[in-house]
C-alpha cells in the first residue's frame, strides 16, 4: 500500500471518483492505493485501519483525506487521518466546498491542503504524491484527462451531497442523532465496517462474516462490563477488544475507561452515547417483532 483514501460513508460517490482519478494519474499497481470503502479497494474486513496507518503503512506513503462537512461531524476520518499524522506519514487534507478552515484541527491546515475541484490544485497533489511515495505520473494528456473528468463531476457530487443533507433534515425530527450522526446513517456507517470474525470466536467451522453493528449490538453485556487489551486477540473479548471496540472509538459510543495505577492495559467499556443508542437499537427491533 502507497496510498489510503481515507472518507465519510456520506462520501462515498465522491470517493470513488477520487479513486478513478488517482489511477487515471498514477501508474499504480494493485494493492497500492486502499480505500476506507470503495469496492476493490478496502482493506480486508479483518485489518485494523488504525493499526495498519501505524505499522504496517509504509514510510514513503501517503493518506488522502476527504474533509468535508460529513467527515468533521462523523470523526471516523478524522481519527484516521489523525492516526496517520500522528505516525509520521504524510497527509494530504482535500478540503471540499462547505468546510470552514477556522473549526478543522490545525494539522489540516497545511500547504498539503488541497481544494480537489480546482484543476491547478489537483496537479499539485499528482505531483506531491509522485514525489512522496516514488509512483511515476501517466503522460500529460492521460492525466489531464482523468484531472477534468474529476473536476467536471462536481456537480454531480454536490448534488448527491445536497440531497443527503435534505434527507437529514428529513429525518431529524423523526430520529435521534449521536454525535452528528442521525440513527440510521449511523447503523449504514457501521455496517460498512465490515469484520472477519475467526472460526474459533464465532464457534462454527469456518470463519464468519460481519460487521461492528451486529458485533457490538449483540454483545452489548460484555461492552458494559469492560474489554482488556490484554486479553488474547484470537479469543472473545480480546477479539472484540481489537477488532470491535477500537473501531468504535471515533463515533464515541464506546470510551477508556480510567484505570488506577500501575496498570499496563487498557479497558473499553459502553459510553453513555453507546448505552442510547443500545437503548434505541433494542427499542427499535422491539417495535419490529410486535409489528
Amino acid at each position: 500500500m502507497k496510498i489510503f483514501v481515507s472518507h465519510a460513508p456520506a462520501d462515498l460517490a465522491l470517493a470513488k471518483a477520487l479513486v478513478e482519478c488517482l489511477a487515471g494519474c498514477l501508474e499504480l499497481q494493485e494493492g497500492d492505493l486502499r480505500c476506507s470503502s470503495v469496492p476493490g479497494h478496502k482493506l480486508p474486513a479483518s485489518v485494523d485501519v488504525a493499526q495498519t496507518l501505524k505499522a504496517e503503512f509504509p514510510a514513503p506513503g501517503a493518506v488522502v483525506g476527504l474533509i468535508s462537512p460529513s467527515a468533521l461531524s462523523a470523526g471516523g476520518v478524522l481519527f484516521e487521518v489523525g492516526t496517520a499524522w500522528g505516525a509520521g506519514k504524510r497527509l494530504f487534507p482535500l478540503l471540499t466546498q462547505g468546510v470552514d478552515l477556522g473549526t478543522i484541527p490545525s494539522p489540516l491546515v497545511s500547504e498539503d491542503a488541497v481544494r480537489p475541484f480546482d484543476a491547478a490544485e489537483m496537479h499539485r497533489l499528482m505531483d506531491a504524491l509522485s514525489a512522496v511515495t516514488g509512483v511515476r505520473q501517466r503522460r500529460e494528456e492521460v492525466l489531464q484527462a482523468a484531472i477534468d473528468e474529476f473536476v467536471k463531476g462536481q456537480p454531480s457530487y454536490s448534488a448527491a451531497q445536497a440531497a443527503l443533507d435534505l434527507g437529514r433534515a428529513a429525518k431529524k425530527g423523526s430520529e435521534p442523532y449521536f454525535d452528528g450522526f442521525s440513527y440510521s446513517e449511523l447503523i449504514q456507517a457501521l455496517e460498512g465496517l465490515e469484520i472477519m470474525v475467526p472460526a474459533d470466536v464465532a464457534k462454527s467451522e469456518n470463519p464468519v462474516r460481519s460487521n461492528a453493528l451486529q458485533l457490538f449490538v449483540h454483545n452489548a453485556d460484555l461492552f458494559t462490563q469492560g474489554l482488556v487489551s490484554a486479553w488474547d486477540p484470537e479469543k472473545g473479548g480480546g477479539f472484540l477488544y481489537h477488532q470491535v471496540a477500537l473501531k468504535l472509538l471515533p463515533y464515541r459510543l464506546v470510551q477508556f475507561d480510567k484505570l488506577h495505577p500501575p496498570r499496563s492495559y487498557k479497558q473499553i467499556s459502553l459510553s453513555p452515547m453507546g448505552d442510547k443508542f443500545i437503548a434505541y437499537w433494542n427499542t427499535q427491533e422491539a417495535r419490529k417483532k410486535s409489528g
